[in-house]
């Protein structure tokens, strides 16, 4: 029988041994008959051998509790053993657990503090090992600008007058745009612009003179330029299919006998036709005879012949067609043959390629956009001193798309430098509705001769003799230097 006597209770030092090992025996029966034979033995021993101490329980103890080599009866006997020792072998293990956490608590942070604040200066230090070891791409055919170098300070300049360049030369186009492939029959560039090389042929060098604008003078005796100042559009005018999926062939046709003709009159540097297919026809470096007689005119020089000044981009298609003589009461002696269109033939892909050719062309050759012009605000009857000789994208081109100022809205300068104005036939033309740019020419007119104290008329004439000496001094310098063109290839005609 068991004795009623209460027994006496462990130390705590050994009930929290009895714990220890309790916790490592997963039998709960097991684990409870551990407890009640680790209570109920405990005084049973007593004296010295409370005191003996047995090392070699102490060191393996760990080692047999994993690999459960007592429950009941055995963990009694181990527990006994371990708490005889005068330092336990679990305080030691919290001991050594307490170190460990604390070094790699330290090494964790030491670590981490290297990852963290030298990051960045461990990437640079990567890419400039990249960068030592890679170069720039060598880009061919690109339009190169000179290298920003860092120079000394000098002494600034005197202040000058700023010119507002807004719309002179958009931000875009500071952007390089370059040849990407060229074949035998082909360019392409950055833009997406693609030039058909197939139908190019042969013309005279440009060279042309230049009049100073505002004193009239030439800016010296024989000195001639051969460069490319400006753009000039032209609509082809001709016949044209319905724009429609059943006539891709009559116009694919028709655009190829176009350019037969337009190759043997030598007419346009650029032809694009009405799939926005870009041709090019004449070198960029010669002569086009685009422009036949015409006059415009930049901040600085007054231009007398665009056909070596500019480049002529012809899109096929129209915007004017024949009158309809539907009441022949309203006809008339003097009533004008056509009238403008109320919605051009140029399509949305002959747009889109007419900008990406006039992008490219104005990197190329810096050219401004006060000279990115229509071809009838510059055709002029140089004998009756009349405005509006050919009529082609005088009305309805789409400036805003070309990113270039309304020139319908600007002054003419064959109006405001030469007093040239326009006939009644013109205006018919027109319905009335001209150019607003006109009646701004006319302001500068009045203006100018109110300031001279003498009529319109009188200054018109004026302006109407310094033509006639320049227009003069200019046919004669370009006969003498097409002799030997046949007649079909006269500039001008």
């Amino acid at each position: 029988m068991q004795s009623s006597e209460p027994k006496e209770l462990p130390p705590e030092s050994y009930r929290k041994k009895i714990e220890a090992v309790a916790c490592s025996i997963s039998d709960p029966v097991q684990k409870l008959r551990f407890l009640k034979r680790a209570i109920d033995e405990y005084p049973e021993k007593s004296g010295p051998e409370r005191e003996e101490i047995s090392s070699d329980t102490s060191n393996n103890f760990s080692e047999r509790q994993k690999k459960n080599e007592y429950s009941g009866e055995n963990a009694v006997k181990y527990l006994k053993a371990a708490r005889r020792t005068p330092e336990t072998s679990i305080e030691r293990f919290r001991g050594s657990v307490y170190f460990m956490g604390l070094g790699l608590f330290l090494i964790f942070l030491f670590s981490g503090g290297i990852l963290v604040f030298p990051f960045k200066g461990m990437y640079n230090n990567h890419q400039k090992e990249y960068l030592q070891h890679t170069k720039e791409p060598l880009v061919s055919h690109a339009v190169h600008y000179p290298l920003v170098k860092h120079v000394k300070e000098v002494e600034p300049l005197p202040p000058v007058e700023k010119k507002d360049q807004s719309r002179e030369f958009p931000k875009y186009l500071d952007k390089l745009i370059w040849m990407v492939e060229k074949s035998d029959d082909s360019e392409y560039y950055s833009n997406r612009l693609k030039i058909n090389t197939t139908q190019t042929i042969e013309n005279i060098p440009r060279g042309y003179y230049l009049f100073k604008k505002g004193d009239g003078k030439l800016l010296g005796s024989g000195v001639f330029t051969n460069q490319i100042k400006g753009i000039l559009y032209h609509a082809s005018e001709s016949d044209i299919f319905a724009y429609r999926p059943e006539m891709t062939q009559s116009i694919k046709e028709y655009s190829r006998l176009l350019i037969r003709y337009l190759n043997k009159k030598k007419a346009y540097h650029y032809f694009i036709d009405r799939f926005g297919k870009i041709y090019r026809l004449i070198p960029e470096d010669q002569v086009a005879f685009h422009s036949g007689n015409s006059i415009w005119a930049d901040d600085e020089f007054i231009y007398l012949d665009l056909n070596h000044a500019f480049i002529g981009i012809c899109f096929e298609g129209k915007d004017f067609e024949d009158r309809k003589h539907s009441d022949a009461s309203l006809q008339h002696e003097n009533q004008p043959a056509i009238v403008p269109m109320e919605r051009s033939s140029i399509n949305e892909s002959q747009l889109i390629s007419g900008k990406e050719l006039t992008d490219w062309l104005r990197v190329k050759y810096k050219i401004q956009q006060n000279n990115c012009v229509p071809h009838g605000l510059v055709s002029v009857n140089p004998y009756d001193r009349l405005i509006g000789h050919h009529l082609d994208l005088s009305h309805g081109f789409p400036f805003d798309f070309f990113e270039i100022s309304n020139k319908y809205e600007e002054p003419i300068p064959a109006i405001t430098e030469f007093g040239f104005t326009y006939d009644n036939y013109f205006v018919e033309i027109f319905q009335g509705k001209l150019w607003s740019g006109i009646a701004a020419s006319e302001k500068i007119i009045t203006m100018r001769a109110k300031e001279r104290r003498m009529s319109v008329i009188d200054y018109r004439k004026i302006l109407n003799g310094k033509f006639k000496q320049f227009f003069t001094w200019m046919k004669e310098k370009t006969t003498v230097g097409n002799r030997g063109l046949s007649t079909g290839d006269q500039p001008g005609t």
